[in-house]
């Protein structure tokens, strides 16, 4: 692993103006706006060829703001590019039409050794490479640093392009809450990558970071391994159930840790690493399919309270109070009203057959009021209940025996309109 050291500050020292060689307005035509430090790139990833290597770089501004890039660095044919101890090269970026941020991939392009001449034109020391989008950026390389040895003598050009790593980062997030929430959890992934560094995992990161960018919804890999079926199916079961909508930051971290398991695994990747990104996978997982499994309960409950429901409330014979039965049936009632925002409450009264028309409708009103009183009494907002005694001619049950007990009731008819989903 090649080690990882922070630019250091402007790189004052080795910066190279030459001021004794230019007039001050010359020297004041280009900005410092940071450093560039490049890595060789090892491990089978790219090649290294006598007199040309291949490079990660990164630009940090003087706010240690960041942007990544792609390089290839040469020297004169015969010559080999001397690299420090640690691999390592780097450059004051000078430029005389950005300043201060690393926006966009401004420093993508070609740099070449610039003669003097086309050196002092730009405002700058002749040792320098010249090139860029604009052709007005200079790379000045550090001669020396605390950490030894920058650069040799020689070095004539410096190619570079976007690393997948910064077009992720200057990508703009679409879609849903789930979709942005994708896009920061695979960037950061590529971020650590890169820094580890697996310059292999940060370009597939980085690529999948872009894909959440479409406005279209990205699924998580697709696994070939037995676990990984069985955890992919798991995983999918709970973003389709929900997750993405209602726990979006949950679901792309459980995601995103899933897909680093299944890279890690097709990659042949240590053992130690392939277990980081399974247990994080898990970590985030498991309480997702808890909170599925809630919110499908909560939303079953919610379906069955939404249904029209009617309860009956019986009374004894000629009698309108309500006695210990009716009383908790009523409680009980009470609090299933409760968990509405909005309901009608229609209260139905009923006698059996016995006796007069009149004296029934009487009774079977008499019998509505006081469940209606006792409704109220209990917090239901008396706006919701309807009010309505039929008598024997509307019973609803039919019966050879006039007294039959099953008519002499009160039916609470609850037509749901809006049901408070904090209280399911």
């Amino acid at each position: 692993m090649v080690k990882r050291f922070v630019l250091l500050a402007l790189l004052m020292p080795v910066l190279g103006l030459h001021a004794q060689e230019q007039s001050s307005t010359q020297a004041s035509s280009s900005v410092e706006t940071g450093g560039l430090t490049c890595y060789k790139v090892e491990g089978g990833y790219n090649f290294i060829i006598t007199s040309k290597a291949h490079a990660r770089c990164v630009f940090k501004n003087k706010d240690a703001l960041e942007a990544w890039y792609k390089g290839e660095t040469g020297v004169g044919l015969g010559i080999n590019l001397k690299w420090n101890a640690e691999q390592t090269l780097y450059f004051g970026v000078l430029s005389s039409t950005r300043a201060f941020v690393p926006e966009g991939d401004f420093l993508s392009g070609n740099y070449a050794g610039a003669g003097a001449d086309v050196a002092v034109g730009v405002g700058l020391g002749a040792q320098v490479l010249i090139g860029g989008s604009d052709k007005t950026t200079g790379l000045q390389p550090a001669v020396a640093t605390s950490k030894g040895v920058g650069v040799a003598a020689g070095l004539t050009y410096l190619n570079l392009e976007s690393d997948p790593l910064n077009n992720a980062r200057i990508a703009t997030p679409s879609g849903e809450k789930f979709s942005q929430a994708l896009y920061s959890a695979y960037f950061d992934q590529a971020y650590n990558d890169y820094h580890a560094p697996d310059y292999t995992a940060s370009d597939h990161f980085s690529a999948r970071a872009l894909e959440t960018t479409s406005g279209k919804v990205v699924p998580p890999s697709v696994a070939a391994e037995a676990e990984l079926i069985a955890a992919r199916e798991r995983l999918t079961a709970a973003l389709d159930g929900g997750g993405r909508e209602f726990f979006p930051i949950e679901s792309a971290r459980a995601q995103v840790g899933f897909d680093c398991w299944a890279f890690r695994i097709a990659g042949g990747s240590e053992v130690a690493a392939i277990a980081e990104c399974k247990d994080r996978f898990w970590r985030w997982q498991t309480p997702l399919e808890g909170e599925i499994s809630n919110l499908v309960a909560a939303e079953m409950r919610r379906r069955v309270m939404m249904e029209t429901r009617v309860w009956s409330i019986y009374f004894d014979t000629d009698s309108t109070e309500l006695n210990n039965f009716a009383k908790a049936a009523l409680s009980n009632l009470i609090d299933i009203i409760g968990v509405y925002n909005e309901a009608v409450v229609y209260v139905e009264g009923h006698t059996d057959r016995a006796g007069s028309k009149a004296y029934n409708i009487k009774l079977s009103d008499a019998r509505a009021e006081t469940v209606q009183r006792e409704l109220i009494r209990g917090g239901v907002p008396q706006p919701w209940i309807a009010e309505q005694g039929y008598g024997k001619v509307e019973a609803l049950q039919v019966s050879t025996n006039i007294h039959d007990g099953s008519n002499r009731r009160v039916d609470i008819r609850l037509v749901p309109i809006e049901v408070n989903t904090d209280k399911l």
